[in-house]
């Protein structure tokens, strides 16, 4: 068995009453070269302490010592820092990142000049804000090591900053966590996953809080920066490295002159953003800005309170639309009825979307996919793009209908229902040579989510979607660089089930798993449906409707799926 074998079996001994999601690696081959001072690798017990070096060990004893090591996050890897020469102790910073790796690193043999290599498998790296970047299968990193003698003993004289952990240890060690951003408008709170240690004790609730408020006033993730805005000037800071938590209440010393400066209707924007954002991380019930110390305090409240909505996806109507007999229809309470001011048409119309504010307007695509449609309450239905294959239409909560064209050439369309003008196109470079297949709009109307594919290969992306300015409706320009996913199958479609939550599928024949994916947590599967042709999700993935082969509706309860009360209705879709 290979030392990080060995260490598999240790350790599955001493942590399986601790956390049943740790993927422990099992077996496999450590590299190509052999310890010649015996194995050391340090063995954290069941509260993850690692041990130090031994006296005498080897050079790759070290370095495999080292990089076990990596689990004592809780303590700032006080551990980890024994397999350094002292002057890069005091330099190294382990929090920088973390490649979270899968299998056993491969160590080879020193380099001429003494280096030692390790290679990994790389499933994803985390910042030191917290911000996850996943990696597609196949993904290698080399990092380097260089040694040194101290007093006899071999130590660690250069490395990377930042460590490698095992993805088992990974997932018992750190925990998702949203931060909340405004949208341009300040009218709704977006989430921002993060991941930062687990808080494993009530004095670790002061550290997790540390890090959540030094990365909201970091600013937004890279894929949503332009597309949501935060309370906090550039210049507000933490006066001290320290967020104290004592009975349910955050103490935040901020920078006092960009802080008072501010005045209290953007002060008041940070304290929501501050408690959303400790609350639902750390459990706070309050907080408390200071500044310089001094308590900021507020004038008495309006009448009407400038608190914005509610963090969570908004709650969207039950009632879905579908095609059924060339028409478009309503279902609701399991009863169906046509959609009034819409004929029943010469060939069956595709993939309706509807807007939130119910009964408001309608989008659907020609039979041909070609043509999109829209009507509004009360008017005719207006042809409002044409001559392009187009990917279903999807609503943002301010009224606006997205489609993306499926040709290639990266064009995005959004446009006003019922309003007569050219609709608003814009070109997005990451999508050229793509064939998108799926665009959906986040509930929260800041970002999107896209299926395409190039050449065989599928990508599920999230992006930020850039406004014009920051009005309520402003009119969209474009998409930021996107977060990527990489499903483990091939997907084509892609749905919101949540804020931070997604499903994901491929449509044919014989048993289909949907994909639930996830900004905070891995992939799972549910149970598989036979032939499924399409989706529809409601306010959660238990709410979620199957469309088959054989025109028949099966509705999810709980993982599995039953028969639902009505049939023959086809491209079902809740508002959005």
């Amino acid at each position: 068995m290979s030392r990080w074998g060995r260490l598999a079996a240790l350790l599955l001994a001493a942590i399986l009453g601790l956390t049943a999601c740790a993927a422990i690696p099992t077996g496999g081959s450590v590299g190509t070269s052999q310890a010649t001072g015996g194995p050391n690798v340090s063995v954290p017990n069941a509260n993850f302490n690692p041990q130090g070096p031994s006296q005498n060990d080897s050079p790759q004893a070290i370095i495999h010592g080292f990089i076990s090591a990596a689990v004592g996050v809780a303590d700032s890897f006080q551990t980890a820092r024994k397999f350094l020469t002292p002057d890069v102790s005091n330099t190294w910073k382990g929090s920088d990142q973390t490649v979270v790796f899968r299998g056993e690193p491969r160590l080879s043999p020193p380099d001429s000049d003494g280096t030692y290599r390790v290679e990994v498998d790389v499933k994803a790296t985390v910042d030191a804000d917290g911000v996850m970047t996943r990696a597609p299968a196949g993904t290698q990193e080399i990092w380097q090591y260089s040694m040194n003698q101290i007093n006899g003993q071999w130590r660690i004289s250069e490395l990377p900053q930042g460590i490698l952990l095992e993805e088992g240890f990974f997932q018992s060690l750190f925990q998702s966590r949203n931060l909340y951003f405004y949208d341009p408008a300040f009218t709704v709170l977006v989430p921002d996953t993060r991941w930062f240690p687990s808080q494993r004790s009530p004095t670790q609730g002061n550290a997790i809080a540390t890090l959540i408020v030094k990365a909201l006033l970091n600013g937004a993730a890279p894929y949503l920066r332009g597309a949501v805005t935060s309370a906090f000037p550039e210049s507000v800071k933490l006066l001290k490295d320290s967020v104290p938590v004592s009975d349910g209440q955050a103490v935040v010393d901020l920078t006092s002159q960009p802080l008072l400066e501010a005045g209290p209707d953007v002060q008041r924007k940070m304290q929501q953003q501050l408690f959303t954002s400790l609350q639902l991380a750390v459990g706070v019930n309050s907080v408390q800005m200071r500044a310089d110390q001094t308590p900021v305090t507020f004038p008495s409240e309006p009448e009407a309170p400038m608190n914005p909505p509610t963090a969570h996806a908004p709650i969207v109507d039950n009632r879905q639309i579908g095609v059924s007999n060339d028409r478009l229809v309503w279902v609701e309470n399991d009863s169906v009825s046509p959609v009034e001011g819409t004929p029943q048409f010469s060939a069956p119309p595709r993939y309706p979307a509807q807007s939130y504010a119910r009964g408001s307007a309608v989008a659907f695509l020609s039979a041909d996919l070609r043509t999109l449609y829209t009507v509004s309450a009360g008017e005719s239905v207006l042809e409002q793009l044409s001559g392009v294959p187009l990917s279903p239409p999807s609503f943002g909560p301010d009224g606006w209908v997205w489609s993306a064209a499926t040709d290639g050439s990266g064009r995005v369309f959004a446009l006003k229902p019922g309003v007569i003008q050219k609709p608003l196109s814009f070109v997005v470079d990451w999508l050229k040579d793509r064939k998108v297949t799926s665009l959906k709009i986040a509930r929260d109307g800041a970002r999107a989510l896209i299926v395409s594919s190039a050449n065989g290969n599928g990508m599920v992306t999230v992006s930020g979607i850039l406004k014009q300015d920051d009005a309520v409706g402003s009119a969209p320009q474009g998409f930021t660089d996107p977060q990527r996913f990489y499903p483990p199958e091939p997907v084509e479609r892609a749905l919101w089930t949540g804020e931070s939550q997604m499903i994901v599928y491929q449509a044919g024949d014989g048993p289909i798993r949907p994909i639930e994916l996830s900004l905070d947590a891995d992939p799972k599967q549910p149970t598989a449906i036979n032939d499924l042709r399409w989706l529809s999700v409601g306010n959660t993935v238990t709410s979620a409707y199957a469309q088959t082969a054989s025109g028949m509706i099966y509705a999810r309860f709980g993982n599995s799926w039953n028969a639902a009360a009505f049939t023959g209705v086809a491209d079902l879709a809740f508002p959005g």
